[in-house]
C-alpha cells in the first residue's frame, strides 16, 4: 500500500509539475504587454532627466503662440517647461530677435570670426564663448547651430543646470544661479529685458528700445492665449489683444478693416470691435479730440499716443496714432516696413484716453 501511495503521490506530483509547465508560458504571455507598458513609462520618465531634450513645442495652457514660428514656439517651450512666466520668456526672446530673429543658424560672418546663434556667442576668437558650446555640441556629436545645443547651452550659462552644466565659463558656473535669482525677480518688460541683455548679451550696440519693443510683441502673443477668450468686452486688454492679432498686416492708405489699416482706422477698428463709442471720429487728429487728454508720465497700457509729424489735413496737427502697450512701446499700422508693428514711442508722444465703455467700468482699466 506504502508503494503505490507513493507511486500515486509522484504521478501527482509529476501532473502538478507538468500543469505548472503549461501555465507558466501562458502567464507570462499574458503579463508581457504589461510589463512592456510599465518599462515604456519608466523609460519616457527617465529620459528628461538624462539630459534629452524634448523637441515637442506644444503651446501649453495659457500661453498664446499665434503667428510664431516653429523655431519660436520651441525656444518659448523650453524656457515656458523651465519654469519661467510669460514675461521672462518675453524678455529673453526680445533679445533673441535683436541678435538674430530667433534663427540658430545665423553667423555675423559666414565661415568666420564673429557672433553665432540665438545669442551671437562669440565664435572664432580667444575664449569665445561660441567656441567653447561648439565644442560641446561636437562632443555629443551634434552641430553647434542644433537649437536644442543652443538651449541646454543658454540654460546651463543662467542656471549651471541641465546636460551642459559645468561646461561653460567659470564665471558663468558661478555667478549664473545668483545672477538668475535677480532677473527673476525684475517685475517689468523693460526692465527683465534689460538686465538681461547686460548679463547675458553685453552688447556693444544694444538698441535697448528695440528689444524691449519685441518682448514687449511676444508678451502680448503669450498672453492673448491666456486671456483671449475670458477677456470682457470694453476692456482696454481686449484692445490691446484684437491689435496684436494684426501683427504684421500691410498698411493701407485710408484703410479702415483687416484688408489693410491706415494708422487712424486700426486704432478705430480696434478700439469700435470692444464696444468702445468714438463719436464718429476717423482721423488721428479727430480721435485725439473725443479723448482725454493724459500727461506722457501718466499714460498706462491701452491709452492712445499721438505725433504731430505727417498731419494729412489742413488745421489738424496729429498725423500719426497709434495704442500705447507700456514701457515707452506702442503698436500701430505705419512705420517701417510699413505694417502693423510694435515700435518704440520715443520722446515725442502726445498721449490721451478714450472713455470706457459704460458695461466695462473703469475696473477694467
Amino acid at each position: 500500500m506504502r508503494a503505490a501511495s507513493s507511486a500515486s503521490r509522484k504521478a501527482a506530483g509529476r501532473g502538478a509539475a507538468a500543469a505548472a509547465r503549461s501555465v507558466l508560458p501562458k502567464a507570462a504571455a499574458a503579463l508581457a504587454p504589461v510589463l512592456l507598458a510599465a518599462c515604456l513609462v519608466l523609460l519616457v520618465a527617465f529620459l528628461p532627466a538624462a539630459g534629452c531634450t524634448s523637441a515637442v513645442a506644444d503651446e501649453g495652457a495659457g500661453w498664446g503662440m499665434e503667428g510664431l514660428s516653429d523655431t519660436e514656439r520651441a525656444i518659448a517651450a523650453y524656457l515656458r517647461d523651465k519654469g519661467l512666466d510669460q514675461l521672462h520668456v518675453a524678455a529673453i526672446m526680445g533679445n533673441m530677435y535683436q541678435e538674430s530673429n530667433c534663427r540658430p543658424e545665423v553667423e555675423q560672418v559666414p565661415g568666420g570670426a564673429g557672433g553665432i546663434g540665438l545669442c551671437q556667442w562669440g565664435h572664432g576668437v580667444d575664449g569665445g564663448r561660441g567656441d567653447a558650446m561648439a565644442a560641446w555640441a561636437a562632443s555629443r556629436g551634434k552641430e553647434w547651430s542644433d537649437l536644442y545645443v543652443q538651449l541646454d547651452w543658454l540654460w546651463a550659462e543662467m542656471t549651471n543646470e541641465g546636460p551642459a552644466a559645468n561646461q561653460t565659463s567659470w564665471y558663468f558656473a558661478f555667478s549664473g544661479p545668483l545672477q538668475m535669482e535677480r532677473f527673476k525677480a525684475q517685475t517689468t518688460v523693460s526692465g527683465a529685458t534689460e538686465f538681461w541683455q547686460l548679463w547675458i548679451e553685453a552688447a556693444g550696440d544694444a538698441r535697448m528700445e528695440q528689444r524691449i519693443a519685441y518682448a514687449n510683441r511676444y508678451l502680448a502673443i503669450f498672453r492673448a492665449g491666456s486671456d483671449a477668450e475670458s477677456l470682457p468686452a470694453g476692456s482696454v486688454e481686449a484692445v490691446v489683444a484684437e491689435a496684436h492679432k494684426h501683427l504684421g498686416l500691410p498698411y493701407v492708405w485710408g484703410g479702415t478693416t483687416p484688408a489693410g489699416f491706415d494708422c487712424s482706422g486700426f486704432v478705430k477698428w480696434c478700439f469700435e470691435q470692444n464696444g468702445f463709442d468714438l463719436l464718429g471720429a476717423r482721423t488721428a487728429q479727430q480721435l485725439y479730440d473725443v479723448a482725454t487728454p493724459v500727461a506722457a508720465d501718466e499714460a498706462v497700457r491701452g491709452d492712445i499716443v499721438c505725433f504731430t509729424y505727417g498731419a494729412p489735413n489742413a488745421g489738424e496737427s496729429m498725423g500719426h496714432i497709434g495704442i500705447y502697450l507700456g514701457d515707452g512701446t506702442m503698436i500701430h499700422s505705419g512705420g517701417y516696413p510699413e505694417m502693423v508693428q510694435v515700435s518704440p514711442t520715443g520722446p515725442n508722444g502726445y498721449y490721451a484716453r478714450f472713455a470706457a465703455p459704460a458695461a466695462a467700468g473703469e475696473e477694467d482699466r
